[in-house]
């Protein structure tokens, strides 16, 4: 009975231990939670989710100032001369009725370039997007234009790394298969040297499609400006 008893009070002291954590132990979760944080932290890949939020408010601050231009075109003629106010992140004095806070790019602060072609009832907004590769429109890889406007962006060719012969020349650039209908003819020009479809052949020189983008230069230095 003696010994019984003896391994039953043991029992029962151990049960009701109430002993808290060693310092060995509080350091071992502690070393599991920072690796477990670090893994979620490296899956979610920060650099490319800032990015990303980056991408997504360009490109809402772009269409946020495309419907002010809509507005601001029921109210007159021609769109604006110019939106924003100099060089400042501010909107110009025509344009201030329709946007009092006109937004700028959120990470370079710097302003989203707006250009109004001679037809004052057309417009272009153009942004740099982060993660938009392989096209350009010479003021950015990203563009939204008024609906009577259609802009067409260069097609960028990026060189292959790897072992094998280095191509002599690049692959052409995709052409949209155009099909043959009644309809008026399209013409194409260039304007501050981009290639843009025109109303009619209100301007010379124009083109058809492929030897627009040819023959367009630079916004810094325009070919065969058209006028």
């Amino acid at each position: 009975m003696g010994r019984e008893n003896f391994n039953s009070s043991r029992e029962t002291s151990f049960l009701g231990k109430t002993e808290g954590m060693t310092l060995s132990e509080v350091i071992v979760v502690a070393a599991i939670l920072g690796i477990l944080m670090l893994l979620a932290v490296l899956s979610l890949k920060p650099s490319f989710q800032l990015a990303k939020a980056f991408d997504s408010r360009r490109k809402a601050d772009v269409k946020g100032i495309s419907v002010a231009l809509e507005d601001y075109i029921n109210d007159h003629p021609c769109y604006p001369e110019a939106i924003y106010d100099g060089d400042q992140c501010q909107p110009s004095d025509e344009f201030q009725p329709y946007m009092n806070n006109i937004p700028c790019d959120p990470q370079t602060k710097e302003q989203y370039y707006y250009f109004r072609p001679d037809d004052c009832s057309q417009y272009v907004i153009y942004a740099t997007l982060q993660l938009e590769t392989g096209i350009s429109y010479g003021r950015g890889n990203w563009a939204l234009s008024s609906s009577n406007l259609r802009v067409i962006p260069t097609v960028l060719v990026t060189p292959t790394e790897g072992v094998g012969p280095t191509p002599t020349q690049a692959p052409p650039q995709p052409t949209p298969t155009i099909t043959p209908t009644a309809g008026p003819a399209k013409y194409y020009g260039c304007k501050s040297g981009i290639c843009v479809e025109l109303s009619g052949p209100e301007c010379s020189p124009n083109y058809d499609l492929p030897n627009c983008r040819n023959q367009c230069g630079s916004p810094e230095n325009p070919l065969n400006e058209c006028h």
